[in-house]
C-alpha cells in the first residue's frame, strides 16, 4: 500500500489549508495517503516547518511497520474550539495504527494542518460512528480534475460521454489521454456495477494525476440502438469506441501522440481489437480480461448467482437450455441469449485476444482481481503466456480485488471504490514514455 498510495501525492498535499468537516476529512485521507507512500512532500505543501518534521517522522514510523493492508475511512474526533482531530487508521499485518492530524481553524474556510501523528489506533464509540462520505472516492480531489460532458453519436440513439481532464495543466500543455471501455452488458459511462463505478474512479484519479480520458454509455444501454438479433461484437463495442477514440485526439488538451485504450472485462477484447486497427494507439492496459466469453461462461456466472425468486430460476433454466443448444451448434437464427443473438455470439467466438496480445507492438498492461469469481486459473495462465511471448507486455496481481478492483478482503469497506493500488500501477503505466520501439 506504501508504494500503492504514491499516485496520490497530486491530489493529496495540493492544499494544506482545511476547510469545513467534509473537506478537512477528505484532505486528511489524502495526506495520510501520500505519507504511506514514503515519497518526499514537495516544498510547501506544509504550512510550517514543524508540520514538514511531523509529516517525516510519520512516514518513517510507517515505513517501520511494513507494507500496509488497507487504509480505513478518515474519523472525525472532535476537538476544542475551532480546532479539530481527525485520524485515519492504517491496517498493518501486526498492528492498526492511525495518522493522526491536528488542524486549526476547522469551521472558518481557510484552517492549517498543526500536526501530524503516529498513534495506536483506538475505534470510536459504534454510536458515534464517523458519516459515510458517498460518491467520489477519497483519493480525489474535485480541485484537480474537471469534467465535461459530450456525446457520441449511436445510430437512432445519443451516448453520453465524459471527458475528465486535469485542472491546474500549463497553459497550451497537452496531456496523455486514455479511452475507458466498460465491461459486458448494458453499462453506463461510470461503468456501473452495483454501487461501484470504476470507470468514473479510473478516469478522476487518472485526472488528477496528470492523465485525461474519456468514457461513454455503451450501445447496450440504449435497447433501441441495437438489433439483438443482427447486432455483432463491432456493433456493441468498436463501432462506438472508434467515434470515441476520434472524439478524445480533438480535444485540444490531449496529446494525439499519448493515447491508450483501457478495457475492463470483455472491454479489454475490444481495446485490443482497437489497437490491431490502429498503428497510432500509443498502449493497451486489459483490466480482469476473460479468456472466453460466451453462453456457456454466462450460464455459469448467472449459476454462481444462485437464484432464489421465480424469475432469476426461469432465467437459469432458459439459460441452460440456450448454452446446451450453443454448445451443439443449434442456437436458433433469431434466438436471444442474454440479449444478443447467434450473430452476436458467433462474432465473439471468432475472436482471439491472446493472440492480439502476443502481437500487440505497442506496450501492453494486465491487472487482474485475485477475488474476481469468474477468474479462473486457466484464464490468468493463459493471459500470463501470452504476455510473456510480448517483451513490452507487463502484468500485476491484486489478491484482494473483486472483478471491479475494488477491496473485497476481510472487512470491505461499505463505499466500492477501486483500489487505490490498482490506479498507482495503471497510473505509472500511463504516464510512462511514448510507444515501445
Amino acid at each position: 500500500m506504501r508504494r500503492a498510495a504514491a499516485f496520490a501525492l497530486a491530489c493529496a498535499l495540493a492544499a494544506a489549508g482545511a476547510a469545513q468537516d467534509p473537506a478537512v476529512r477528505h484532505e486528511s485521507s489524502r495526506i495520510a495517503l501520500a505519507l504511506l507512500s514514503g515519497a518526499e512532500s514537495p516544498a510547501g505543501a506544509f504550512p510550517s516547518p514543524e508540520a514538514s518534521g511531523d509529516a517525516a517522522l510519520a512516514a518513517q514510523a510507517l515505513a517501520a511497520q511494513g507494507v500496509a493492508k488497507r487504509v480505513l475511512g478518515p474519523q472525525w474526533r472532535g476537538g476544542a474550539g475551532d480546532d479539530c482531530v481527525v485520524l485515519v487508521p492504517v491496517e498493518f499485518p501486526g498492528a492498526t495504527l492511525a495518522v493522526e492530524l491536528a488542524w486549526s481553524g476547522c469551521a472558518a474556510k481557510a484552517g492549517s494542518l498543526a500536526s501530524i501523528d503516529v498513534v495506536p489506533y483506538v475505534p470510536a464509540p459504534k454510536s458515534t460512528p464517523a458519516p459515510p462520505e458517498p460518491g467520489r472516492a477519497p483519493y480525489v480531489d474535485p480541485l484537480l480534475y474537471r469534467e465535461t460532458e459530450l456525446a457520441l453519436a449511436a445510430g437512432s440513439a445519443e451516448l453520453a460521454a465524459v471527458f475528465a481532464e486535469p485542472a491546474r495543466a500549463a497553459p497550451g500543455a497537452r496531456a496523455p489521454a486514455a479511452l475507458l471501455l466498460a465491461a459486458d452488458g448494458p453499462r453506463d459511462a461510470d461503468g456501473t456495477d452495483g454501487m461501484a463505478k470504476p470507470l468514473r474512479d479510473i478516469a478522476q484519479a487518472l485526472a488528477c494525476n496528470g492523465v485525461a480520458s474519456l468514457r461513454a454509455d455503451k450501445r447496450t444501454l440504449h435497447p433501441r440502438a441495437l438489433d439483438p438479433v443482427l447486432a455483432t461484437f463491432e456493433d456493441e463495442y468498436l463501432a462506438d469506441a472508434r467515434e470515441a477514440l476520434a472524439l478524445l485526439r480533438a480535444q485540444p488538451s490531449v496529446d494525439p501522440a499519448r493515447i491508450a485504450v483501457v478495457g475492463h472485462g470483455l472491454g479489454a477484447w475490444a481495446a485490443l481489437r482497437l489497437a490491431a486497427e490502429d498503428p497510432d494507439i500509443a498502449a493497451v492496459a486489459l483490466l480482469n480480461p476473460p479468456v472466453e466469453f460466451s453462453p456457456a461462461t454466462l450460464l455459469e456466472r448467472i449459476e454462481a448467482a444462485k437464484p432464489a425468486d421465480a424469475a432469476g430460476r426461469e432465467r437459469l433454466r432458459l439459460a441452460r437450455e440456450v448454452a446446451g443448444r450453443w454448445r451443439q451448434g443449434s442456437m436458433g437464427a433469431v434466438e436471444t441469449f442474454e440479449g444478443f443473438g447467434r450473430n452476436y455470439w458467433e462474432s465473439v467466438g471468432a475472436l482471439r485476444p491472446l493472440e492480439d496480445a502476443r502481437l500487440f507492438s505497442g506496450r501492453l498492461f494486465a491487472a487482474f482481481g485475485g477475488k474476481d469469481a469468474e477468474l479462473s486459473r486457466a484464464a490468468v495462465a493463459g493471459w500470463r503466456e501470452a504476455l510473456a511471448a510480448n517483451p513490452n507486455a507487463k502484468a500485476a496481481w491484486f489478491p484482494e480485488a473483486d472483478g471491479r478492483f475494488v477491496y473485497a478482503g476481510e472487512g470491505a469497506p461499505e463505499a466500492p471504490w477501486v483500489m487505490p493500488e490498482a490506479l498507482v500501477e495503471l497510473l505509472a503505466f500511463l504516464r510512462a514514455e511514448r510507444r515501445a520501439p
